[in-house]
């Protein structure tokens, strides 16, 4: 997502003239730590905060959301009652993303299991 800046101002401590052109990074939406403490973190525990991007905001809001929430949901309670000892496979203390402009992809999450009978 690419912005103009309206008047000349400072973003983090650089100066930025009037006219420059901003690429937003959506991979760094919801990641601000005074907002999001541990975003990095999966919690399912997690209170709703009003201002995560998840899913979007205003107009560009998904529409899907709802569902996609609700999918997730569901997907989470029918592995929790087939599987049981869920844990990361290997130290993921740095795990890889994939560059990109759109998102903060995983390379990859490996995990472990046993499955319940």
């Amino acid at each position: 997502m690419f912005r103009r800046v309206p008047r000349r101002t400072k973003l983090g401590g650089i100066e930025l003239d009037n006219g420059a052109i901003l690429s937003l990074r959506f991979g760094s939406a919801s990641r601000d730590k005074s907002a999001f403490p541990n975003a990095a973190e999966v919690s399912l525990k997690r209170k709703a905060l009003a201002g995560h991007l998840a899913f979007g905001r205003g107009r560009h809001f998904c529409i899907g959301a709802s569902l996609a929430r609700q999918e997730m949901m569901i997907s989470f309670e029918v592995l929790l009652e087939r599987l049981d000892n869920f844990a990361l496979a290997r130290n993921c203390d740095s795990p890889e993303y994939t560059p990109s402009f759109f998102g903060r992809n995983l390379k990859a999450l490996s995990l472990k299991f046993d499955r319940i009978h």
